[in-house]
């Protein structure tokens, strides 16, 4: 499986002490360089981001990520489902 976005190794030593809420799945909140902040993003194995609510592609650069973290919203997320995957699962 080639993924799209995969996540550098700073911070996959960070999302590998964050919360799952399903089968190596956990969502997450990122805040850019530019201070912007993006919610619902969805990170498989602490490693890849392969979907974000609402979006259907990364709207800022991996270079750009200033901070990943949880919110409470993120460690137990309202609303589990309705993920549009940005890559081929097949």
């Amino acid at each position: 499986m080639n993924y799209k976005y995969t996540l550098s190794d700073k911070w996959i030593q960070i999302t590998k002490k964050l919360s799952e809420f399903r089968n190596g799945g956990m969502q997450v909140t990122i805040r850019t360089l530019n201070g912007e902040v993006f919610e619902q993003i969805l990170i498989s194995n602490s490693k890849h981001i392969v979907a974000m609510k609402n979006n259907c592609d990364l709207p800022f650069s991996l270079k750009d990520i200033d901070a990943i973290y949880q919110t409470k919203n993120d460690i137990n997320p309202i609303e589990k489902g309705k993920w549009d995957y940005w890559d081929d699962w097949s």
